[in-house]
């Protein structure tokens, strides 16, 4: 260990010590962070390990490049960042026009329990297109459903009660607890709507 002043700043140091920067070479910052409060790290390669970890990068831009098939890679990525916008906005519209259709099918699907009507269908939906129809069939009236998706290798399941069958005591939030005890899974909500 060593003392190293800067100026007026007086520093121990245990690291690597060169004589002069010179003989660092080429250096390449790869992260800087906080230790501790008023510390900062730098940590950097240099030498040959620097220009391998330049090259490594720039032969990843070239294969990026060749992926975008466009040898501005700024621009061929805009391009694609572009183009998936414009099919997520496809693909919400399509959503949109389809809940209308899901929402006709699930109604045909509902059976009568007790003068109440009851909706218990697997779907293929996202959570977010599972919430939209269920809050679209929230005006019926004497409605419960219950709908169970698999989004990406989980079970999701919901449960939507119109405001008459929540007014006469029943509880969505409650009754996604037991129906969750029998996935091994839980749950929670409003009482109109839980997941």
């Amino acid at each position: 260990v060593r003392m190293i002043q800067f100026d007026t700043s007086k520093e121990l140091c245990g690291g690597t010590h060169v004589n002069a920067t010179g003989e660092i070479g080429f250096f390449k910052i790869l992260l800087e962070r906080s230790t501790s409060s008023g510390i900062r790290r730098i940590e950097a390669t240099t030498g040959l390990n620097a220009m391998a970890y330049l090259n490594d990068k720039e032969s990843l831009l070239n294969e990026i490049a060749g992926l975008v098939k466009n040898k501005d890679l700024k621009k061929g990525v805009e391009e694609l960042i572009t183009t998936n916008k414009n099919l997520e906005k496809q693909i919400t519209s399509l959503k949109k026009a389809n809940a209308g259709n899901v929402k006709d099918d699930l109604l045909n699907l509902a059976i009568e329990v007790n003068g109440v009507r009851f909706i218990a269908q697997e779907v293929d939906m996202e959570a977010k297109d599972m919430k939209n129809v269920s809050f679209s069939l929230r005006q019926e009236e004497s409605l419960v459903m219950v709908l169970a998706a698999k989004v990406r290798e989980k079970v999701l399941l919901t449960v939507m009660l119109t405001d008459d069958v929540v007014a006469n005591g029943y509880n969505a939030a409650v009754m996604i607890q037991d129906i969750a005890k029998e996935i091994q899974g839980g749950g929670g909500g409003q009482p109109f709507f839980a997941t």
